[in-house]
C-alpha cells in the first residue's frame, strides 16, 4: 500500500468527517511532495558543497588557473551563501546558492 493511502484509511477508520479526511489527505500529499523537494535540495546542497571543496583545494595548488571552477549564471566567487525556501507543506529549508 502506498504511503499516501494509509493515512486516508486511518482517517476513515477513525470515523472522521469528510472534510477532515480531505484535510488529512491534502496535508499528507503536501508532506509527500515536501519530502521530494527536500531530497532535491539535499542533492543540490551536497553537489554545491563538493564544488566549493574542489575550488578550495585547487586554490591552494600551484599551476591551476583562477578560472578553475565555473557555475552557470552569475559569476561565482567560491563562497557558499544560503537562502531559506518554503516547501509545499509550509515548512522551510536552507538551500545553497
Amino acid at each position: 500500500m502506498a504511503r499516501t493511502e494509509q493515512p486516508i484509511i486511518d482517517s476513515l477508520e477513525a470515523n472522521l468527517s469528510k472534510s477532515q479526511v480531505r484535510a488529512n489527505t491534502r496535508a499528507n500529499v503536501s508532506d509527500y511532495y515536501a519530502r521530494q523537494q527536500i531530497n532535491m535540495v539535499e542533492a543540490w546542497n551536497g553537489t554545491f558543497a563538493s564544488v566549493q571543496y574542489i575550488d578550495t583545494v585547487a586554490e591552494n595548488e600551484s599551476g591551476i588557473s583562477d578560472n578553475r571552477v565555473t557555475m552557470p549564471g552569475d559569476e561565482w566567487q567560491g563562497n557558499l551563501t544560503t537562502t531559506n525556501v518554503t516547501l509545499t507543506n509550509g515548512t522551510t529549508t536552507v538551500v545553497y546558492e
